[in-house]
């Protein structure tokens, strides 16, 4: 469940690279700047929260959630529900699934 989680966030930080080396800091110049700095910080915030759900899956599963209902909050006000927001809506249920299944699974022993 974890390296699916993790795998939805690498798509996503991939996408926003490519945004990036395509059209800058403002790939769409048409809409908000808040919204274009909101996209652009996920080539960052992504990996972040990924490398947190390897290192603390518990607390990992909720920074996940919430930052996808943040994304998908962003992107259904200003995109609509267009074919990639619908995929990340997708993403968005399964991180909704992983939270009771992550943070059911017992803390590994330390030693």
């Amino acid at each position: 469940m974890i390296l699916a989680l993790i795998a939805g966030l690498a798509v996503g930080t991939a996408t926003h690279v490519e945004n990036l080396l395509r059209a800058g800091f403002r790939p769409r110049p048409e809409l908000p700047l808040a919204c274009n700095v909101f996209w652009s910080s996920l080539t960052i915030v992504d990996p972040l929260v990924a490398l947190l759900l390897l290192a603390r899956p518990r607390t990992g599963v909720w920074v996940v959630l919430a930052l996808v209902a943040l994304d998908l909050g962003v992107n259904i006000a200003v995109l609509g529900f267009i074919p990639p927001v619908l995929a990340q809506l997708g993403y968005g249920l399964l991180c909704l699934v992983a939270v009771p299944v992550v943070r059911g699974t017992p803390k590994p022993a330390r030693g």
